[in-house]
């Protein structure tokens, strides 16, 4: 009985850690986290790319902050700073609402303008989702013009 109880919890970790199994572009092939607790976290751009070129971050992108909650609330915070220019910007914040697509593999979002919701903006495939890392592609054509915009963000 003792071996049926050991060999029925290895299958169910075992499971656990497949259901968990990575399927975006660029990885995690396994995580032992689940998605929603991989994304909830305070993101910052680290770099940006459009048509696979990458882009130069003005400066201004260290001070903006996606913080995602688990429960698909979050805030965009805007931290006060000096610009480039030596301009003071004051900080200040939005809430928002965000969530998965049915498979996991997009995020959208939408946030609070006063009382009012805005609509929901379009999904954004996630092509990097580990602990520390979140890479998000959108894929626009335009006038047969394929554009592709990649955001790299990392945990502060």
């Amino acid at each position: 009985m003792k071996k049926l109880l050991s060999i029925a919890v290895l299958l169910a970790g075992v499971a656990i850690i497949f259901s968990s199994c990575g399927k975006y572009e660029d990885g995690p092939k396994i995580s032992l986290k689940s998605k929603k607790a991989r994304v909830a976290a305070e993101w910052v751009v680290e770099k940006t790319y459009f048509n696979d070129t990458e882009q130069t971050l003005d400066g201004d992108e260290q001070y903006y902050i996606m913080a995602l909650e688990k429960d698909g609330t979050g805030k965009y915070i805007v931290e006060a700073h000096t610009d480039s220019e030596g301009n003071a910007v004051a900080g200040g914040e939005a809430e928002i609402e965000w969530e998965f697509d049915e498979d996991n593999l997009k995020i959208r979002t939408r946030m609070k303008f006063g009382d009012a919701w805005s609509d929901w903006g379009d999904y954004t495939e996630i092509t990097r989702l580990k602990e520390n890392e979140l890479w998000t592609k959108d894929t626009e054509e335009f006038g047969g013009v394929t554009s592709v915009y990649e955001v790299h963000y990392v945990k502060k």
